[in-house]
């Protein structure tokens, strides 16, 4: 410890040496004995505009604060003390330097934070960012406002306002936000990069994410345009139109769910109108298809209006029936009653041919309802009088409409 001391003086004397042209070249450092060592942590900030001896907190350097030092040896050299009381005078001032170099490596890093924060905040001002806000000096406080569109519901708090910073802007899916979001979204996480506060990888993956919202929006209004414009045409012309537009309905709402977008409400104004016009078009067109298939079959009119009974308890339209048979790529074909013969239809695949001869019932004040009495499955006659003869019926039917 005295080696460390006397190390110590010897440098206080080389100092004292050159404190007068120490003093001349820093002019601006306003010094007097005593100085105050106990307020050295004022050098940490937090006010980096705070006067330290005639100097601005955010100017001082250890240059600076060497010279202090000096100035604290010149101070110690005119009054005589003991050597013991000197020796514990040196370590404390040496002490006190110490802290003084820790006082400005903390106000480096605020210098540095704040330097960050004026990357965002001259983002705001140059990009139009007028939903992100900036907290003081800390790039790590500025926040964006997300605004979400007038229908949307979002899930977490039913408001349409939330708040994320840089840290937590890419933690969870934006949700319906508004175009205008989206936008300074991206510009805010720009910034937050230039800030440092978001590594330039995570804002590849954010980008890309705001590109695909982006892009959906569009394919949203296109669609929505589309339906439009397929309602307001002649409705024998729909069928085909109406399918393409279910096939780029389900494309859309398939990349909706993977922007966690599926549960948000309407994403774009008049979405749902168009969704509903285009449900009503499309059942309008399956029940047009479904009764040209009907008719091509041969199938009596009367019929046309009729239920199926196709197990126990279990009834479809006929006219469902036939469609759904006929798309599966089996043909159908109706057979008249002949002098002897039962009045029926056939449903034929590659492999099987099911002859189908039902009980025509008329319930009271209800459809007309055909009950299948009896069966040729491949010229082979069964009869379906009980519960299990009714399953096996079902099930061959069920296979022979999924034939494809």
């Amino acid at each position: 410890m005295a080696r460390h001391i006397q190390g110590n003086i010897a440098h206080i004397f080389a100092a004292i040496v050159i404190t007068l042209a120490s003093a001349s070249a820093h002019a601006d450092l306003q010094f007097s004995c005593p100085l105050r060592w106990d307020m050295i942590q004022k050098l940490a900030g937090p006010d980096l505009n705070a006067d330290f001896y005639g100097k601005a907190v955010r100017d001082w350097s250890k240059t600076d604060l060497d010279q202090m030092l000096t100035w604290e040896y010149q101070c110690d050299a005119g009054p005589t003390m003991p050597a013991s009381m000197r020796q514990v005078q040196l370590a404390n001032v040496q002490n006190w330097y110490n802290n003084g170099l820790q006082a400005l490596a903390q106000k480096d890093r605020l210098l540095e934070a704040e330097a960050q924060g004026s990357t965002i905040a001259q983002a705001v001002g140059q990009n139009g960012l007028t939903q992100v806000t900036t907290q003081g000096v800390s790039p790590g406080a500025a926040e964006i406002t997300l605004q979400y569109l007038p229908d949307a519901q979002p899930s977490y708090d039913q408001t349409h306002y939330q708040t994320r910073t840089c840290s937590a802007l890419t933690n969870n899916p934006l949700g319906a936000v508004t175009p205008e979001t989206l936008r300074q979204a991206l510009g805010f996480a720009n910034a937050c990069v230039q800030a440092q506060q978001m590594t330039p990888s995570t804002f590849a993956g954010f980008q890309q994410k705001v590109v695909r919202q982006t892009a959906l929006y569009a394919a949203m209004s296109d669609l929505i345009r589309q339906v439009s414009q397929l309602a307001s045409g002649p409705a024998a012309q729909q069928d085909a139109g109406v399918q393409a537009l279910v096939a780029r309905h389900a494309q859309i709402a398939k990349e909706a769910d993977a922007l966690g977008m599926i549960a948000q409400g309407e994403s774009v104004p008049g979405l749902q109108r168009a969704e509903t016009t285009m449900q009503t078009m499309q059942a309008t067109s399956t029940k047009r298809i479904c009764e040209n298939v009907y008719d091509k079959a041969g199938m009596p009119a009367a019929w046309r209006s009729a239920r199926f009974m196709t197990d126990v308890y279990e009834m479809d339209s006929l006219v469902d029936v036939v469609c759904l048979a006929g798309r599966s790529g089996a043909t159908v074909r109706y057979i008249p009653a002949g002098l002897f013969g039962d009045e029926g239809f056939s449903i034929e695949s590659k492999d099987t041919r099911l002859q189908i001869y039902p009980v025509v019932q008329h319930p009271r004040g209800q459809q007309l309802l055909l009950v299948p009495a009896k069966v040729k499955v491949n010229g082979e006659s069964f009869q379906l009088n009980d519960r299990n003869s009714f399953h096996q019926f079902a099930m061959l039917l069920l296979t022979m409409m999924q034939t494809h």
